[in-house]
């Protein structure tokens, strides 16, 4: 039997600071691959510095950003990455689960995905639009279904930040 994620609150650190945390303890490595890159002012680029080959993709043009992608068909092989980041963005893609699809397809097995989302009562903030918030139970229904989560951290009580390791 699989013991269940961690579930913490946190305040103090911004999500860049609990990513670089999680990066450390698990001493992530390798092709690093970052959905949504373009740096809005909070991207965890520089935490991955010296631990492997670190791709930003998004749909626009902008700082960090390396592919230019089209959603939901990403340039990439099967399980071809070892860590990936998608960070505040899903509550912006109108098909979300296609993005997962992709995300999941894209990642290698025993390989680590980051991901946050907000939570309820986290305020409308359209980049270009803002569709969603969600909850563990999506996170563990829909998102986790191959994947083995560790920990779920509230920040603020307003965004849940995730990560776990694809089974193999």
């Amino acid at each position: 039997m699989e013991k269940g994620p961690k579930i913490s609150s946190a305040s103090v650190l911004p999500q860049k600071g609990h990513i670089k945390e999680i990066v450390e303890k698990l001493d992530l490595r390798g092709k690093i691959l970052d959905v949504g890159s373009s740096d809005l002012g909070s991207n965890p680029r520089y935490v991955f510095d010296g631990r492997g080959e670190y791709t930003g993709i998004d749909i626009s043009e902008g700082k960090n950003v390396d592919i230019v992608i089209s959603p939901y068909n990403f340039p990439f092989k099967n399980e071809e990455f070892d860590v990936v980041l998608c960070l505040s963005v899903i509550e912006h893609d109108l098909m979300f689960w296609k993005t997962i699809a992709e995300v999941k397809r894209v990642l290698k097995k025993n390989g680590i995905l980051i991901i946050s989302a907000p939570e309820f009562p986290f305020p409308i903030h359209k980049h270009p639009s803002d569709y969603y918030r969600f909850t563990e139970d999506f996170f563990l229904d829909f998102v986790y279904t191959d994947i083995a989560p560790l920990e779920f951290i509230h920040l603020d009580n307003r965004t849940l930040l995730t990560y776990g390791r694809k089974r193999q």
